[in-house]
């Protein structure tokens, strides 16, 4: 049961992280621009991608992009947090479970945005 309950803490944890949350019109905004004009984009934004005629060859690439940027940036982090090596290292695994989902969380986020689905937080 120990394992549910860190499981369950380290996911409620990282939801809460105000650094997790993405903001659906910034981020479409932001990602659609680089390859769009700003009137589609504005569409995309109001809409969903697909209603603004993006090709799913972009959302795909996009969606690519965002995967390889936040696998990396967790990778990078849990690679700093271990270190420390040997007893110091046992310390550092909930604040990594933690810091892992929330990576999760945003990754989920962006692919949802991209392929159409509304805002999921308040």
């Amino acid at each position: 049961m120990a394992d549910n309950n860190t499981f369950e803490l380290a996911l409620k944890t990282a939801s809460s992280l105000p650094v997790v949350h993405i903001d659906r019109g910034k981020f479409l905004h932001k990602e659609l621009i680089k390859y769009f004009p700003k009137e589609q984009v504005n569409i995309a934004v109001k809409f969903n991608p697909a209603y603004a005629g993006i090709p799913l060859s972009t959302i795909s690439k996009i969606a690519n992009q965002c995967i390889n940027y936040e696998t990396n940036k967790v990778s990078s982090i849990s690679f700093a947090a271990g270190i420390p090596g040997g007893i110091a290292m046992a310390g550092t695994i909930p604040a990594d479970l933690t810091q892992y989902f929330g990576h999760v969380l945003r990754i989920l986020q962006k692919l949802i945005y991209l392929y159409g689905w509304e805002e999921i937080t308040g």
